[in-house]
């Protein structure tokens, strides 16, 4: 019976194995989030797991380079960074080729610069 038991485990723990792909995703891509985000704004019936994906991609950004590629006050929230970032995706809607991470970090690195 255990031997039974064993082998149901060994079965069902091999179902949760699964591989990761964590690449970063590109430009196109992020620009795809981002209109689903904007339709999602616009209650245009955007898809509201790809406007989650864009504003998650954005804020994990946000955490990873801020206080070395950029520095925000701590008194601007995330609410007021987003249309900085919609507004460059906008006007640099050509840029699809680029790393999305490249894309966002353009957008807040020429206002918010870091003092030496």
């Amino acid at each position: 019976m255990i031997k039974y038991y064993l082998i149901i485990y060994c079965i069902l723990s091999s179902l949760l194995i699964t591989p990761v792909n964590a690449q970063p995703i590109q430009g196109q891509e992020l620009y795809n989030y981002f209109e689903e985000y904007l339709k999602f704004q616009n209650e245009y019936n955007g898809n509201e797991i790809k406007a989650g994906m864009f504003l998650g991609y954005v804020r994990g950004i946000l955490d990873a380079l801020e206080g070395t590629a950029f520095c925000i006050p701590n008194n601007i929230p995330i609410s007021q960074l987003i249309p900085q970032v919609v507004k460059y995706l906008y006007e640099h809607s050509r840029s699809q080729s680029l790393a999305a991470r490249n894309l966002i970090l353009e957008s807040l690195r020429g206002q918010f610069k870091c003092r030496d």
